[in-house]
This record gives C-alpha cells, structure tokens and sequence, in this order.
C-alpha cells in the first residue's frame, strides 16, 4: 500500500509534456516539442519569450538540481541538511560568490541581463505553479521546504560555482604549503614536477598581427565598450614561467609560520577542494583529414557522474535570429556547448592558474589588521549568517578580507594564539561578463565573431574549440588570467612584501589561439595551450596523456568519419603507462631475479605485466594490477611522507624517475607486493583471472539514492563493469575504492559537412525518477553510441508539443 502511494506521487508530480498552459509574462506564444530523448526543442518570436520558456522547462526537467546548485554556491546548505553541510556553507560564504554574481549582473549588457531576468521568470513562474501540490519534486517532500523564487544573480551564482570546480589551483598550493612546511622551503623545489617535453601543445605561440595568414576572413564584431575587469596595462612587465627563487623564500622567514594545529586546519580545507578527475576532451579536424571534405568536431566534458546529470540539453530557434542546439547547465541561459546553423563550438577546461594563495601576517596585537610594506592595513570584516536546521539560532560568522589579496581561509587565532594565515586571490571573486558571452556565441556565423564572443567569457578559464561549415577548424583561449611580476603563482607567496601583487590580466588578444594549422586538426585535452615561447604563465596542471594519444591517432591517419570520431573518444590505450609501466616492470624484474625460491603469484603477476599492450579493457587483469600498484606506490612515496596525496598528476612519476636505481627497484617491488596482497584479497590468487571491470565499476548515484540505501533500487542508475581510466580517451576516473565517478556523461561528434550532430547524455535530459527520460539514454552510453540531434523543423517537430500561451 506504500509502495502503491508512493508511485502515485511520483507518477503524479511529472511536469506536463504536451497540451496549453497559459502564463503571466509572455508576449506571445512558444512552441516546445519534445522529442522521443526528452529533449526540449523551443520555438519563440521573441528573445524573452525563448528564455522565459527555456527557465520553464528547465525548472520542469531539474528544479531540485537547480536549487540545490545555487544553495551550494550561495552557502545555504546548512538551512535543509543540518549541522553536516554548516562547515561547507562556512567556506562558500568566505568566498564570496555571492557577492562577485551581483557584481558580475551589474556589468551585463542590455540584452544579456533581459536574458537572464526573462530566463528567471520562467523558473519562478514553474515554482509558483508547482509550490504547495504535487507537482513539487519528491525531493523538496524528502527534504521538507519549498524552493524560492529564482533571479538572475542565481544564474550567475551558479555559473560561479561551475568556475569553482574547474579552479583548482589553490588545492595544489595549499597542499605545496603543507609539503613545504614538512620538508623546508629549501627542498621545495624537488617537489615540482615539470610538464613532459615530448607532451602536445594545443597551439605553437605567434603573437597577432593584423592581416597574418591567420586572420580569418570577414570582418569581426564590435567589441563592447566596457573594459575587462582588472585589464593588464598595455605593455604588462612580463616574466618567464619559471617558480619563486627558493632563496628568496628563505629570505622572508617562511618556514615554521604556522603552529600544528594551524597547518591541520588549513589541511582539513582540502575537503572544500573541487572533485578530482575533471577535465574534458575535444578535438577539430579539417576537411584535408576527413572522409566528407568537411570538417568534424567532437566533444566529450568531464565531470562528476550524477543523477540528475550536470548538462540540460536543450534546442533553441529564435525566429529570424538563430538556431542553436546543445547543452547548458542546469540554472544558466542560453546553449553553452553546441552548434548553430553556421559553426560548432567545443568546450574543455584550460586548466589554467586563475588562483594565487598569499601568506598573510596579522598583527599580534590586533588580528583582523595585515602587514604591508611595513604597515598594519585593515581587512573589511564581512558578517554572515548562517541558518542551521536544527538550530534554534543561526550562527554569525566572520570573513576577514585583505585589501589587496582576497579573503582569508583559515582562522587567524587558535589555541597558539596569532600564526601565519592563507588569503586567496582568483578573478573570480570579483566582476566577469561571461553572460555577455553567450548570445554572441550563440549567433556567430564564423571564427571572428565566434573569438570576439569568446573574448567577452571572463571565468572559468576556457579552452574552446570551432569549426564551420565552410570547412575551417580554430581555436581560443579565454579566461581572467593573472600577470604575476615575480615567480609563477605555483605555490604561497609572502603577502607583506608586495613584491607578488599582480600587475593586471593577460590581455585577450594575447591567449592562445589557432586558425586552420597545417596539421589539419586541433586538440584540446586539458594540455599545455601553448608551446614554451609563449611569454605568459598560464599554469602547472596540464594533463599530458589523453592529448597524447589522441593526437597520435589523428597525426597517423586521413579520412576520418564521424564513426570514426565516436571510436576515438572510447579509446581505452593508456600512453601513461606506455610510458612508466616499463621502467617499473624492469625494476621489479631486476629485484625479484636474485631471488632463491621466486613467489608463483609474483612471477606470474609480473608476467603478465611483460605481455601488456597497454590497453585497459574491462576483462584485462593488467589494468587491475596497474593501478592498485600505482595507490600503492602513492602511498609509499606520498601519503606516508605527507598525509595525503597532493592532486598533481605528473608528481609520482617525477619522484620514482629521479631515484637511483637500486631505490628505484625496492620502492617499486614493495608497492607490487602489496598490490599483489590487495589484487589476491579481492579477486583470487590466480593472476589471469584478475579483472579490471569487475573492480573498475560505475553506478551513477542519485544524492537521495546514495544517502538512502533503501531507496538505491529507485534512484541510482546501473553498476556496470567500466573500461578505461582518467588516462585514456575513455576518462572513467575512480575512488580509492574503484568506483568509477568522474568522465563524459555527453559526447557529441558533428559533421559540419552534413549539418548534423550525434551526442548521448547518461542517463537521461530529466531529473524525476519515474519520468521515461530518467534513464533512457544510459544503455546508450554504455554501448559507447550516439543518437543524432534533431535540428530540423520536420524532424523535431513530429515530437509531443507543449504550447506556452500570454495569460491575458
């Protein structure tokens, strides 16, 4: 009888897909039709009725993902889920990207805020018809309050906390200020890996020059008049990428600023730290290397698994204006990711240093002033308050900013009394224009007006990929990036000297950028943008091995298809361990070969490693072992000298190759063992019957499904043997415990030649559990397919229509 009432409910509360609702606000009628994937194709004559109706649908499909997004992001998380969520809300509202989203509306142009206030209407316009029945999604029920209306500041608060995750430059400082402060500044040095040399760049540096070959036809768009926030002098002094004369930090007295229970503290802010894994994929071919003689484009971002999915799709036809498809995030205006009837426009993370962690020295005798230059300055004292379900009084916490470097992290005083802080510097706490980006991406026709757009994205920091169908392929860089006069923002600096304030932004004619290269393609995934002439610090955090080994595969081959596209990006070779792997293997065979009696399990472990090919199938046993030795090694080498794993890639690999060899081969034979002994408790003693799938598994976990077991079955989606790693093509990174949560929930491949698009979202375009559009794309995913995009009249609008009409 519960179970049958509970059904009801659910059933009961899906958002109406067809017949006439009529609404307060609209000029004139919208036309949705929803296709047989759930997705939203929008008709509208006018722009603030196509937004009004995209925020309608949108809030029908997500409204709880929504909320829970903003509340995130705004610190108001601790209002629904109690005391667990207060330390959380505690460090967003230290941030403050609520006050940098009312800044960033205030620079909106005309049209770019209309966009946003119409888009809210229609989310609050859903709110208010769906508040108090049951309508409301079962996990506002679940939770026991009512959502709020939406307005544009919560657009962009979201858009804020999607520049978070991609920002995680100051998790890797914080965690070099904790290494620093174990082995001594001295030796920093030592723990500071370098980007391979044999490693892609996305582009090879050439300064503009008005009417290079470069200079794509046709005539750019007007760049809008306001400046960019914190724009760079015109001829900002410029340094080389290289790090902070380690002498130097000697010379200011770093090393022993913090007392232990100040540095547990800053550790335990990792936990803030976005999650590992994110990244993304993309490459652009031009016609010289396709079957078609057009050019191709795919795309494949990486984030989180969940239920409901990051990504919206949704279609978008403004009468005589444009006509986009793609996706956008929950909350945010417009088609981010996508194509129009003239180009196609990828996106991947440039992981770029957008951040700056300064060490702070409050003064003893009063501690919300900083020194200097010599004197005390005060910080602006901001007051939050914090509601608690639970709690009978909210609670009143206090964020200290400093006047030049951002808010503090850490608390001045503990039990120790006043000891050295972190304050953090990034872009993004302060105004940004990039929702005047989007309709001008939107409408771009070619690659000038898709740069002069791309121009106005201020955060995150961007890589994004073009092609058209006139058959050119380009790319641009975008994003608020710091000039730094001294060293290269790779770890903590010294707040008090002002020998590290930023000098301004690196001006965007100067990001990186290509226009149809003699290679006949382009690719972005997550590495270096630009080769080591070019003169600006972008950052340290580039992922070499997926771009590796897709541009191997693109380098060797012509006549490319669109099938062909959707194979590479489920490619499972890992060139990382093409790489290493050897080099470990040879270690372990020269300790293991003086062996008197050699172990069976050893020997035949190590066997199968010798016969590896690298690639990282789900029935494989060397996938399995690879990377329970490389936790292993990690442990050995990292965990058990710091206490966590520092979040840089390329660091193990750059400690094991700088051991000598007779370190190298026991470091490296006591990590096998163990993996042996934890390969052995999971899978069996026999070697060849180990496999990766049955360890490497993906469940995507809906947040109520994952806190609630018993309610799993309802929620969750699959558990699934998983290929690949976050090294491959095929990105499935995983936990410590093997769970896959981290890859490409979308993936697009469009054939500019034809006009068509194929993409797949996991699991499906609808966040409520019992709606067909939950779960219907996750086999799909899983068959590694891709369904096309209706973008024409006669092939979406043979879908179920909803019409929005003016309640006169």
């Amino acid at each position: 009888m519960l179970f049958g009432g509970g059904y009801w409910y659910l059933t009961a509360s899906l958002p109406p897909r067809e017949g006439t609702i009529w609404l307060a606000g609209l000029r004139s009628e919208v036309r949705i039709y929803w296709d047989e994937r759930g997705v939203p194709h929008i008709e509208a004559a006018y722009p603030e009725d196509l937004f009004f109706a995209q925020g309608y649908v949108t809030a029908q499909d997500r409204l709880w993902q929504m909320d829970v997004y903003r509340r995130t992001a705004a610190g108001r998380m601790a209002e629904i889920l109690g005391e667990s969520s207060l330390e959380q809300d505690m460090f967003f509202r230290t941030l403050g990207l609520r006050q940098a989203a009312e800044a960033s509306l205030a620079l909106a142009t005309p049209e770019a805020r209309q966009m946003a206030e119409a888009y809210a209407a229609g989310v609050t316009a859903y709110i208010e018809h769906v508040k108090g029945t049951r309508l409301l999604p079962i996990e506002f029920r679940l939770l026991g309050y009512e959502p709020e209306p939406w307005t544009a500041v919560d657009s962009l608060l979201i858009a804020r906390l999607m520049a978070y995750y991609l920002s995680g430059n100051w998790e890797l400082e914080l965690q070099r200020y904790l290494i620093a402060e174990t082995v001594g500044w001295d030796v920093l040095h030592e723990w500071l890996p370098e980007y391979p040399a044999f490693a892609p760049t996305i582009t090879t540096w050439a300064p503009m020059r008005e009417g290079t070959a470069e200079e794509p036809a046709g005539e750019a768009p007007a760049v809008p008049a306001e400046p960019s926030p914190g724009a760079a002098p015109a001829e900002p002094a410029l340094q080389p990428p290289a790090g902070l004369p380690l002498a130097e930090l000697g010379a200011v007295e770093l090393t022993g600023g913090s007392s232990p229970a100040a540095l547990q503290r800053l550790q335990a802010l990792l936990r803030f730290a976005p999650p590992p894994f994110l990244g993304s994929n993309s490459w652009a071919l031009a016609p010289s290397k396709t079957a078609t003689g057009g050019a191709l484009l795919a795309n494949d971002p990486h984030m989180q698994f969940a239920i409901p999915a990051l990504w919206h799709q949704v279609h978008l036809v403004l009468e005589d204006d444009f006509n986009v498809i793609g996706i956008t995030v929950p909350g945010i205006p417009g088609v981010v990711f996508g194509r129009n009837e003239h180009i196609a426009w990828a996106i991947t993370s440039l992981m770029a240093d957008s951040q700056d962690l300064y060490i702070q020295r409050p003064n003893p005798d009063n501690p919300r002033e900083f020194l200097y230059q010599g004197r005390w300055e005060p910080a602006t004292v901001r007051e939050e308050i914090i509601y608690v379900k639970g709690r009978s009084e909210p609670v009143v916490y206090e964020v200290l900013e400093t006047a030049r470097h951002g808010p503090v992290l850490n608390p001045v005083l503990d039990e120790e009394g006043v000891h050295d802080v972190l304050s953090l510097r990034w872009t993004a706490l302060g105004p940004t224009r990039e929702l005047n980006a989007l309709l001008p991406l939107m409408r771009a026709r070619n690659f000038a007006e898709f740069e002069a757009a791309v121009d106005l994205w201020d955060m995150p920091a961007l890589s994004l990929l073009y092609a058209d169908a006139e058959g050119n392929i380009g790319y641009k860089a975008t994003g608020l990036l710091p000039v730094r006069p001294a060293g290269a923002g790779r770890y903590p600096v010294p707040a008090w000297t002002g020998d590290y304030d930023w000098l301004g932004t690196i001006p965007k004619e100067d990001m990186p950028r290509a226009y149809n290269p003699e290679s006949g393609f382009i690719v972005t995934a997550n590495n270096a943008p630009a080769d080591a002439a070019y003169p600006h610090y972008i950052g340290d955090q580039f992922d070499p091995w997926r771009a590796l080994r897709i541009t191997e595969v693109l380098a060797a081959g012509a006549g490319f298809t669109a099938d062909d596209m959707r194979a590479l990006q489920l490619d499972v070779l890992n060139v990382h361990a093409r790489a290493v792997a050897p080099v470990l293997i040879e270690a372990v065979a020269a300790h293991l070969g003086g062996a008197v009696q050699p172990d069976p399990m050893e020997t035949a472990a190590l066997r199968l490693m010798q016969q590896w090919d690298f690639t990282e199938r789900a029935d494989a046993p060397q996938p399995f072992l690879w990377h329970l030795w490389r936790q292993e090694l990690q442990r050995l080498v990292l965990r058990d000298r710091f206490g966590f794993v520092p979040n840089d890639e390329l660091l193990l690999d750059h400690v094991l190759l700088r051991m000598a060899p007779a370190e190298l081969q026991e470091t490296a034979t006591v990590a096998f063992r163990a993996a042996l002994r934890r390969a052995a408790s999971l899978q069996g003693d026999d070697p060849a019957l180990w496999e990766w799938g049955r360890w490497h598994r993906m469940t995507v976990y809906h947040p109520v499904g994952e806190s609630l077991a018993v309610l799993g079955w309802l929620f969750n989606v699959g558990d699934w043997p998983i290929a690949g790693s976050s090294e491959t093509p095929y990105a499935a990174g995983y936990s410590s415990s093997g769970r896959v949560r981290h890859g490409a929930a979308w993936r697009i491949v469009v054939d500019l030649a034809a006009g068509a698009g194929r993409d797949v979202l996991l699991p499906g375009n609808s966040g409520h559990v019992l709606s067909p559009f939950y779960r219907n794309q996750a086999e799909t995913w899983l068959a590694g397919e891709l369904a096309e995009q209706p973008f024409r009249p006669d092939q979406y609008r043979r879908g179920t229509l909803l019409r929005l009409l003016p309640d006169e």
